[in-house]
């Protein structure tokens, strides 16, 4: 066998197949809500290998150091309720024999505030049958 041949087939078996890895995606029932609402994040899995440990994170500002694990939070569903401000959240996937981790894009529930309404009448009275009514506040 000639010195090409050889070449050949040590490449030939070096060749290993690379499979990526994506930590899923996420979804929302609603991207925005109003305060003290509630929507829920559903999270569809780790591709790439099986057995992650996922946790859900979440962060004010979605900057890489700034999440934070939502302890115990690890269902593939997050039930938000009550929200009282804007966040992002992701998912955070943990390969258990190396603990290398990948994390999904991040999604942004955003809360709206409740209007503040303030209601007057004029005129400040009113009669009905003779009976007068004074409106006040």
């Amino acid at each position: 066998m000639n010195r090409l041949g050889f070449v050949i087939i040590l490449l030939a078996l070096s060749v290993q197949t690379v499979i990526a890895q994506s930590a899923g995606t996420i979804s929302a029932s609603s991207l925005s809500v109003c305060a003290g609402g509630s929507t829920t994040l559903t999270y569809s899995g780790t591709t790439g290998s099986v057995g992650y440990n996922t946790i859900w994170q979440q962060s004010n500002d979605n900057l890489n150091g700034s999440f934070t694990d939502i302890g115990g939070a690890v269902a593939s569903t997050l039930n938000l309720t009550n929200v009282s401000a804007s966040k992002y959240y992701r998912i955070k996937s943990t390969e258990p024999s190396d603990q290398s981790q990948i994390y999904s894009a991040s999604i942004l529930i955003q809360v709206i505030a409740l209007p503040n309404v303030q209601v007057s009448a004029s005129p400040k009275s009113i009669s009905a049958n003779g009976t007068s009514v004074v409106l006040s506040g």
